[in-house]
């Protein structure tokens, strides 16, 4: 089974608007797919307060962003080659 669109590295990133009643704080996740096994994922409190879901959607892609360029670096140093310029990571 392939993942999203055929993808062989495919991730997803999602916010929860305020569920921390003390601090309403935001929380955001990311995970990260190669071949439908999960290769890193995570799942935590946002340390600033948005004002707004979509800028609580931002922080969590940003945070996504700096993971996804982590794993494509590792992954390249250690032979992978299965990304080409044709190949979108999907973030829903």
């Amino acid at each position: 089974m392939d993942g999203v669109g055929g993808a062989e590295f495919f991730g997803y990133t999602d916010s929860a608007h305020a569920d921390c009643l003390d601090s309403r704080r935001f929380t955001s996740g990311y995970m990260f797919f190669l071949w439908n096994g999960l290769i890193s994922w995570s799942s935590k409190r946002q340390q600033c307060v948005s004002t707004s879901s979509a800028e609580a959607e931002y922080v969590g892609e940003c945070n996504a962003a700096k993971e996804l360029t982590f794993l494509v670096q590792a992954l390249k140093e250690v032979g992978y080659d299965g990304f080409g310029y044709e190949s979108n990571y999907h973030f829903s």
